[in-house]
């Protein structure tokens, strides 16, 4: 299994090779910068009224993955059509995509009907209720107890 970690921020990329390599996982996992705008040719839109076409000289072929997992990504309409191309542009057909989504975050409705336009089928995890303890099919999220934060899986059904 191959696994790459990726961010479009140079030091956080930075950042991630040496916690790799702090913790010895070189030769299990890989790191890239990754420009969710490097690559992509869209025809996506923010108010559905224009069209964008964002495009590169680095067309380069990208290896496409089983399984995209991210956090905590979305922060405007111009960010979800960006992430909703990358997975499309990186995904293998029939893959899957977890995402931990803030719902306070502008971008969330815009990506997530982004997501079904392109026949990516949503299924929302629950958050286990720490005080009542562990439930089957559900998830804990750290940090701020998780209440504004959901989990989604989606299946590519293209």
């Amino acid at each position: 299994m191959d696994l790459i970690c990726s961010d479009g921020v140079d030091e956080i990329v930075n950042a991630l090779k040496v916690n790799i390599t702090d913790n010895g996982l070189e030769d299990c996992i890989q790191v890239q910068h990754l420009d969710w705008n490097d690559y992509t040719t869209t025809t996506d839109s923010i108010d559905d009224g224009k069209e964008s076409a964002v495009t590169s000289s680095s067309s380069a072929t990208t290896k496409k993955v089983d399984t995209i997992l991210f956090a905590d990504c979305i922060y405007n309409d111009e960010c979800a059509i960006a992430l909703r191309q990358t997975i499309s542009h990186l995904l293998k057909p029939g893959g899957n995509v977890i995402g931990v989504l803030p719902d306070f975050r502008v971008g969330l409705q815009l990506f997530e009907k982004k997501m079904r336009e392109n026949h990516f089928m949503p299924t929302h995890i629950p958050i286990i209720d720490m005080e009542e303890g562990q439930q089957d099919g559900a998830f804990a999220c750290s940090g701020g107890g998780g209440k504004e934060y959901r989990l989604v899986l989606w299946r590519d059904a293209r």
